[in-house]
């Protein structure tokens, strides 16, 4: 970027605008106001990444990596910053970087992101010159288990290598995917055209202008054959010269005379360089390749604990729900070690998933012998979205116990993402987005009929104190029965206990302005 390169600790302070046209769910307020910007962590082609702290934050000190993008440098780039966005909102697994928020302003769009302090692959590759099998296997395990989770959820990622590969920490082994840039998401076996990627980790067919999501097996094929060698499989100077050599797969690699390699891992590479889409190995067998099993550590029992809160916990409502989804993902990584762990125990077919399947036998073995409807009520205790299956964030407040979930802290975290023009308090607009983007859908009557009957209007504002109360004021209950099945439906009415509390609130002078 050359003597463009802000040379400031802290992004150039602008002038805030009052909409953007990238997404709705930024905020316009002046990340100034919320973040104390330490120092500079790298420069990229389109803006600065630095590290950063929440002003508001004066316990956990927590560190986020805020990524300034100038806008100007993207304008011809929109869609695929929106796609990238919306990408990043959506997401939720263990190995893939989270998006907390995002502000914008007239130069910058900033996003507000996981740290990872321990460098790339591609860092620790070079100060190792290679990895040994057994930390070849542990990486890629994780990785496979990332792009799994995409693929079930129609999202190719394109852009699979080294420097997208993060370390949590310096100490830690957990490796996170990022940059999404390149992503797309695309229905079933769809075809994609457009040659996006890096030359090295691109499969043939790619070149050939017309490939599908099988393209990102190749990506981490060639990816494992260099952290095992050290080396490029397929090195070349040009397009043509990297496509000679690819379109020839395993082959030109002769990898059967690499004595360094195990035959299972010979095996596992030959099969993800297949060069025919259509007979590469797929994501859910290469997970279940011998090489990962001969490489397996016993892993801890999962805390008995944990599974009890598992067994107990019965979400409050939809929003609740999704106020909390917010809440755990501004955890630091250290509070929520042993439940990311125990997750990723219970995902045995590593699709960012738990099923009603892989719960039970879980559960079996560790001494808790639920029968099959037991099982089912659980999942639907925990997972309000997902049929059938729980997510991470899900799963993450379901265990972390009811202590935790009333901690205040957490709920402020909530809060103040819902608070965009960050007041300390939020208006019935804001409501009526936070209300959207928890999933509960009102006509314009509805809604209307539901701030009347809270005695709100355009003009009021509700404070945290009484964000608190409208979190638990749905009900839930049974629309209709059919067979083992449960239709659920949400009350689209506030409570008599909230109104009753509201009332309260009144009483003492804590609430609404109007």
């Amino acid at each position: 970027m050359g003597s463009c390169v802000p040379k400031s600790i802290k992004p150039t302070k602008c002038k805030q605008i009052s909409a953007s046209a990238i997404s709705g769910a930024v905020k316009l307020t002046s990340i100034h106001e919320a973040f104390e910007f330490i120092k500079i962590l790298g420069h990229g082609q389109y803006g600065t990444v630095r590290e950063a702290v929440r002003k508001s934050d004066h316990t956990t000190s927590q560190k986020y990596a805020i990524k300034s993008i100038i806008k100007q440098k993207i304008a011809k780039h929109r869609t695929i910053l929106k796609r990238e966005l919306e990408i990043l909102t959506y997401v939720d697994h263990p190995n893939i970087i989270k998006l907390y928020e995002t502000y914008e302003d007239e130069l910058y769009l900033h996003l507000v992101m996981e740290i990872c302090t321990g460098g790339d692959v591609c860092d620790r590759l070079i100060n190792k010159c290679s990895f040994s099998e057994q930390e070849a296997a542990q990486i890629m395990k994780q990785l496979l288990s990332a792009i799994n989770y995409l693929h079930l959820n129609n999202i190719t990622h394109r852009d699979l290598k080294p420097e997208n590969f993060l370390y949590e920490s310096e100490t830690s082994n957990i490796v996170k995917l990022c940059d999404f840039g390149m992503s797309i998401k695309v229905e079933g076996n769809s075809r994609m055209k457009s040659i996006a990627g890096t030359p090295y980790y691109l499969a043939p067919e790619v070149l050939r202008g017309a490939y599908t999501k099988a393209c990102d097996v190749w990506s981490l094929g060639v990816f494992m054959y260099f952290i095992l060698m050290g080396k490029h499989p397929f090195k070349g100077e040009s397009l043509e010269s990297i496509y000679e050599k690819s379109s020839k797969g395993s082959k030109i690699l002769n990898l059967n005379s690499l004595n360094k390699l195990s035959e299972n891992a010979r095996d596992l590479i030959t099969k993800m360089l297949t060069v025919q889409p259509n007979k590469r190995i797929t994501l859910q067998l290469a997970l279940q390749h011998p090489w990962f099993t001969h490489y397996e550590t016993k892993e801890e029992r999962i805390s008995p604990e944990v599974l009890k809160n598992l067994c107990k916990y019965k979400a409050k409502s939809k929003l609740w729900q999704e106020a909390m989804k917010v809440a755990v993902k501004n955890l630091s990584n250290s509070q929520i070690n042993n439940l990311r762990a125990a997750f990723m125990q219970l995902d045995t077919l590593k699709s960012g998933f738990i099923t009603a399947h892989e719960l039970q036998q879980t559960m079996k073995n560790n001494g808790f012998n639920l029968a099959s409807e037991e099982i089912d009520g659980i999942i639907r205790n925990c997972s309000y979205i997902e049929s059938g299956k729980i997510n991470y964030s899900d799963f993450l407040i379901a265990t972390l116990g009811n202590k935790a979930l009333v901690d205040e802290e957490l709920m402020w975290e909530a809060f103040k993402i819902y608070d965009k023009n960050n007041l300390g308090k939020i208006n019935v607009k804001d409501l009526k987005y936070a209300l959207n983007i928890a999933g509960c859908e009102f006509t314009e009557d509805e809604f209307q009929e539901l701030i009347s009957e809270a005695k709100l209007d355009d003009n009021s504002n509700i404070d945290f104190d009484n964000f608190k109360i409208i979190m638990t004021c749905f009900e839930e209950e049974n629309e209709q029965t059919r067979g083992d099945c449960v239709h659920k439906t949400f009350v689209k009415k506030m409570t008599s206990n909230f109104k009753a509390q509201m009332l309260k609130a009144r009483t003492l002078g804590k609430t609404i302005e109007g």
